[in-house]
């Protein structure tokens, strides 16, 4: 069984009720200096994130754009249309004959006795 600390005790003696005093406040100094850690550690990301929120939309943090000014003398650039991509024209008899042909050779080949339908 464990003993108590003896200066715990109703009647301590001095040296030991001095020891067990000076322990109490060594944990509660590394409790402070640990608030005063995390304190710190908020106030950082607190201003990283209002930093964050001045920060131009698709930058990394830190980078900023240089504003584009226009010049009289020059025509404001039309946007540019986007121009849709045209569908792949549709695969001869003998192109698709050539496809299954290298699938069969690779294996990727399935017969249609298994497909299931």
């Amino acid at each position: 069984m464990l003993e108590p600390h003896q200066g715990s005790s109703y009647n301590p003696p001095a040296a030991a009720h001095e020891e067990l005093v000076m322990e109490a406040c060594e944990v509660e100094r590394r409790r402070q200096q640990e608030t005063d850690r995390l304190a710190e550690v908020r106030r950082r990301v607190a201003a990283a994130r209002t930093h964050g929120a001045n920060a131009t939309e698709g930058l990394p943090l830190g980078m900023t754009l240089d504003e584009i000014t226009q010049d009289d003398s020059e025509p404001a650039p039309e946007q540019d249309a986007v121009v849709p991509k045209k569908p792949p024209a549709p695969k001869t008899k003998q192109q698709r004959a050539k496809a299954l042909r290298l699938r069969a050779e690779v294996g990727y080949f399935i017969p249609a006795s298994y497909h299931r339908c």
